[in-house]
């Protein structure tokens, strides 16, 4: 794999993860109701969705690839269509209801882990990234046992920082810190997903 291709997988993962949500609600709720080591564990169950995600997707990658190869343009189309959203997503938030209390479900840390588990698994978000904006990066056709597990590694430490950032985020919030260095990381995000989407575009 192309660093190139890696670099831009990476910086779409990590953007993708700070998306505000229902995960992102989950473990703000889970730090500041039970505590740094809380969020931590809550933040390990999504990053284990999206490796399951990630897997399942490679998995189904090698079969349907010839099909995706002679339509490529769409493919990276659909792909920087949807990062595109995920951007505008991040400059204007939606407020999130159905996730507001949470935390109150948990009684210890590792359900506060499945939850998270759990959560990632039936996030349509995550099924349409590893289903449509990951075969833009990756020539499936090309991969080896050690590109699978570099994709591994990249996909693990991008969805952890993204998570344990807003971990650390609610931490502080705890301690009567705002929340302002969270908005200006959003939209951080956002420019780099815009200029992913164009890069898509224009190697289609």
């Amino acid at each position: 794999m192309h660093p190139i291709e890696l670099l831009g997988l990476c910086l779409a993962l990590i953007s993708m993860a700070a998306l505000p949500g229902l995960s992102v609600v989950m473990v703000t709720s889970e730090t500041l109701a039970r505590g740094l080591r809380s969020g931590v564990y809550t933040a390990a169950g999504i990053v284990a969705g999206d490796v399951i995600w990630l897997l399942l997707a490679l998995s189904g990658l090698v079969t349907i690839y010839p099909l995706l190869e002679n339509h490529w343009f769409i493919v990276r189309s659909i792909a920087a269509v949807f990062l595109a959203y995920l951007g505008i997503r991040l400059i204007w938030p939606k407020q999130n209801k159905a996730g507001q209390s949470v935390s109150a479900v948990y009684s210890n840390e590792w359900q506060g882990f499945i939850a998270g588990l759990m959560l990632t698994l039936a996030d349509v978000k995550a099924i349409l990234f590893y289903m449509a904006i990951l075969p833009a990066f990756v020539e499936v056709s090309s991969l080896a046992l050690f590109d699978m597990v570099i994709l591994l590694i990249i996909t693990i430490l991008s969805v952890a920082i993204s998570k344990l950032a807003y971990v650390v985020a609610a931490v502080k919030l705890g301690e009567k810190l705002s929340f302002t260095s969270l908005d200006k990381l959003r939209f951080l995000f956002a420019i780099i997903l815009f200029v992913i989407a164009a890069w898509l575009l224009i190697q289609a």
